[in-house]
C-alpha cells in the first residue's frame, strides 16, 4: 500500500529536522570542548585553582599509580561548563582526550571539576571499571565534596587521591606511602608524641619548732612585760632592732610598765601579716645571747604565743601547696584540630582496623567536633568491606557489612555513598 505523496514529504522533513538538531547540538558541545587544550600531564589545572606544591605532589602520586596498576588517571579543572550538564561536558572531554571514555581501550579515568559551582564528575573506561573496587569512585567523591564546596580545591584533590590510592593499594598489595612519599613523613610527624610540660611548684618546707631550744628565751622575755608588744616589730622587715632593746632593760623602771595591759597585744601578735615571717628563730637567737636573764621571773606565758604562730604558718603553707597541686593536675582542653587529624589518620589503616579505631575514638570523645566525620568514615569502611567480601564470594558477610553501614549511618549524614 502506497502512502500519499503528502505523508511521504512530511516524514522526510521530520527526519531531516531531527538529524539537523542532533548534529547542531553535537557541534555546539564539540565547540565548547574544543576550547580545552590537549592534556599535558596527569593534572591539567586550566582554572589555576591548585598551588604548585600540591600539583607536583599529585603528579607524582598519579604517575606511581600508573606504574603499579596501569591506570591512566587524569584531572581537569575548568572555570565553567556553561549551560551543559556536568556529565555531558565531562563525557565530551573524555571522548576528545580519549581518556575515560566508554570506547577507550585502555584503563583510564578522568576527573573533571567545575570551579564555579563546585560540581565534579568522573568518567571511567570499561576496562577501568572492571579493575577498580566497587564503590571506590563514590568513596573518593564523598571525601572530596565538603572541601570542594568550601573552595579548598588543593586539599580536596589531595584527600580524594589519597583515599583512592589507599583503597586501590589494598587490592594490589601496596600502601599509600609507596605511591606518596610525603604522606609517610606526614603520618610520622603527626604520630610523634608531644610532650606537655606543666610547671610544678615544690611544696614549701616549714621548720618544726625544737622543744629543746624553747626554754632559753623564757627568762629574757619575762624581764619586762613590754616584750610582747616588741614582738610585733620583729615581724616587720627590720628584726634586728628588737634584740638589743630586750636585753638592755633590767632596770627598776619595769614595774610601772607592768601595770599597762600589755598582754592583749601579745595575743594579737600572731596576725596574718606575721605569718610569712619566721619570728621564733630570730627571737631565740637574740634572747639566748643575753647573760642578764633573771631566773626568778619564770612564768612561761610568752612561749605560748610562739606556738600558734608556727601552727598557723604551717596550715597556710599546706593549703597553698595543695591548691597549687590541684592547679597543676588540671588537664588542658582537647584541641579540635588534633582530634580531626586523629580521625583522618585512620585512613592509613586497613578497613577492619579503621572501624575499631573510629569506634574507640567516638567512645573516648563523644562531644568532639570530629564525631560526625568519624561516623562517615565508619559507614564508608563498612561499605568498602562489604564490597570486598562480595567480590571474594562471601555474600552473607558482604550483606552484613552493608546492613551495618546503613544502621550506623547518622540521620543527619550528608549525601549517601
Amino acid at each position: 500500500m502506497k502512502l500519499p505523496f503528502f505523508n511521504q514529504r512530511a516524514i522526510a522533513l521530520a527526519m531531516i529536522l531531527a538529524i539537523v538538531s542532533v548534529l547542531w547540538g553535537g557541534a555546539v558541545s564539540w565547540a565548547q570542548v574544543k576550547r580545552l587544550p590537549k592534556p599535558s600531564g596527569h593534572v591539567n589545572d586550566f582554572f589555576e585553582a591548585l598551588d604548585s606544591q600540591t600539583k607536583s605532589r599529585l603528579e607524582v602520586v598519579l604517575e606511581n599509580l600508573k606504574q603499579r596498576t596501569g591506570l591512566e588517571f587524569m584531572i581537569a579543572t575548568v572555570t565553567s561548563v556553561g549551560s551543559q550538564d556536568i556529565y555531558d561536558y565531562s563525557l565530551a572531554v573524555a571522548n576528545d582526550w580519549n581518556v575515560g571514555a566508554p570506547a577507550t581501550p585502555t584503563k583510564s579515568l578522568l576527573l573533571l571539576i567545575a570551579t564555579d559551582s563546585g560540581k565534579f564528575f568522573s568518567q571511567a573506561s570499561k576496562s577501568a571499571r572492571a579493575s577498580l573496587p566497587d564503590g571506590l569512585i563514590g568513596e573518593m567523591g564523598l571525601r572530596m565534596r565538603p572541601k570542594l564546596e568550601s573552595g579548598g580545591y588543593s586539599q580536596a584533590l589531595l584527600t580524594g587521591i589519597q583515599v583512592f590510592a589507599e583503597i586501590l593499594g589494598e587490592r594490589n598489595n601496596f600502601t599509600l606511602a609507596d605511591v606518596d612519599p610525603q604522606a609517610e613523613n606526614l603520618v610520622a610527624t603527626r604520630q610523634r608524641p608531644r610532650v606537655v610540660r606543666t610547671a610544678r611548684t615544690a611544696p614549701t618546707e616549714t621548720p618544726t619548732p625544737q622543744p629543746s631550744e624553747s626554754p632559753a628565751p623564757q627568762p629574757t622575755v619575762q624581764q619586762t612585760e613590754t616584750l610582747s608588744p616588741q614582738i610585733i616589730p620583729n615581724a616587720t622587715p627590720p628584726p634586728v632592732t628588737a634584740s638589743p632593746e630586750s636585753t638592755q632593760t633590767p632596770k627598776p623602771s619595769v614595774r610601772p610598765r607592768v601595770t599597762q595591759p600589755s598582754e592583749t597585744p601579745a595575743v594579737a601578735s600572731p596576725s596574718p601579716s606575721a605569718v610569712p615571717q619566721e619570728i621564733t628563730p630570730s627571737a631565740i637567737a637574740t634572747n639566748s645571747a643575753s647573760p642578764r636573764s633573771s631566773p626568778e621571773e619564770s612564768p612561761s606565758a610568752p612561749t605560748s604565743p610562739s606556738v600558734p604562730v608556727q601552727v598557723s604558718d604551717n596550715s597556710a603553707r599546706l593549703t597553698r601547696s595543695s591548691s597549687t597541686d590541684r592547679r597543676t593536675n588540671v588537664t588542658p582542653p582537647a584541641n579540635p584540630e588534633d582530634e580531626k587529624e586523629e580521625v583522618e589518620l585512620t585512613l592509613t589503616k586497613p578497613v577492619d582496623q579503621r572501624i575499631e579505631l573510629l569506634k574507640a575514638f567516638i567512645a573516648a570523645h563523644p562531644q568532639s567536633v570530629a564525631v560526625p566525620r568519624a561516623f562517615e568514615l565508619i559507614v564508608a569502611a563498612h561499605a568498602t568491606l562489604g564490597d570486598q567480601k562480595l567480590q571474594a564470594g562471601d555474600t552473607e558477610g558482604g550483606l552484613r557489612e552493608f546492613r551495618l553501614a546503613i544502621s550506623e549511618a547518622p540521620p543527619d549524614m550528608r549525601d549517601p555513598l
